[in-house]
């Protein structure tokens, strides 16, 4: 979900947030310290299916250890891994299910395509909710275990030269950027 801000109605937000968590259901929610405020407020406590709300810089290595218990590295191949839902525009979000075994392949094939390094870093400032962001800013380097520098989206909205003092401090080697950042 995009975080909520000055564009958005505080209270149709919430409402939506807590519908989404109600129809899909999820095991567990990854989200940014700034945003787990919203997250747990949506979510009703004994009646929910949400185990576990991890904040991104809590999730370490590949396949950490919450989410291997939680099953995402785990299980069958073709069981649902996560649903990649859609900005909401024109109602409630609508989510694409991708399989481990989808998302397994986007990550081997785009590896090799982009021809991954062991010294690779990665530099983002995608928000998870953009699928560039989700996919290969921050499932890549989390799942295949390669170190990952995050640069908040609203920091980068209001100062974008503060990507490329990320990629210059950290020696970033990859970084994405959708055609509007250019």
């Amino acid at each position: 979900m995009p975080f909520l801000t000055e564009k958005l109605l505080p209270e149709r937000y919430r409402t939506d947030l807590a519908a989404l968590v109600s129809v899909t259901k999820p095991t567990a929610i990854i989200t940014y310290r700034d945003f787990e405020a919203e997250v747990r407020a949506a979510l009703k406590p004994g009646e929910d299916s949400v185990k576990a709300v991890l904040v991104s810089d809590q999730v370490e290595g590949p396949c950490c250890p919450i989410l291997a218990r939680s099953a995402v590295c785990s299980a069958s191949r073709k069981n649902i891994v996560l649903l990649q839902h859609s900005s909401g525009t024109t109602g409630l979000q609508k989510g694409v299910a991708l399989s481990h075994q989808a998302v397994i392949n986007q990550l081997t094939d785009y590896g090799k395509a982009i021809r991954l390094r062991d010294s690779d870093v990665f530099i983002s400032w995608l928000p998870l909710y953009h699928d560039m962001g989700l996919i290969a800013c921050w499932l890549m380097p989390v799942l295949l275990g390669y170190p990952l520098v995050i640069v908040s989206p609203f920091e980068w909205i209001r100062a974008p030269y503060r990507l490329l003092q990320a990629v210059s401090r950290y020696k970033g080697t990859l970084s994405w950027l959708p055609n509007f950042a250019l």
